[in-house]
């Protein structure tokens, strides 16, 4: 029996709030700002599919934000954020991936984690509204 899409909204939401918290504590290392950068990535990711979960919308797997965001309806909250969504994206790659762009700074990490700390709180604001 598949989970309800409840349940599986909660644990996507789990799970984004736990990659947002390793971003967190990663920020600030120098040696690790491309890996808090990827975990803000991730938690954005898991965000947008927990709110696509609960509504029951079937996603690829991908980690292409924009795409994800295309699946919702126009109006959700997440697509009204002023969000860098494309940059965002490419610390999915670029955050795993020698070769795929420059280094991250510090500074980058800090603004993926703050894009992901607001596509977080307005997934679970959206979350804890959906009749």
């Amino acid at each position: 029996m598949p989970p309800d899409p409840e349940s599986c909204a909660r644990e996507w939401l789990a799970v984004a709030e736990s990659d947002l918290l390793a971003a967190a504590s990663l920020v600030g290392n120098p040696a690790l700002p491309r890996q808090a950068s990827y975990c803000a990535q991730q938690a954005a990711e898991k965000a947008i599919k927990a709110v696509l979960s609960r509504l029951n919308v079937a996603f690829p797997k991908t980690h292409d934000l924009p795409e994800l965001l295309a699946l919702l309806p126009a109006d959700h909250p997440l697509c009204q954020l002023t969000i860098d969504w494309e940059t965002l994206t490419e610390w999915a790659v670029r955050g795993r991936y020698p070769g795929t762009g420059p280094a991250a700074m510090d500074t980058e990490a800090c603004e993926a984690i703050t894009m992901a700390k607001r596509i977080v709180a307005v997934a679970r604001g959206a979350l804890l509204t959906v009749p």
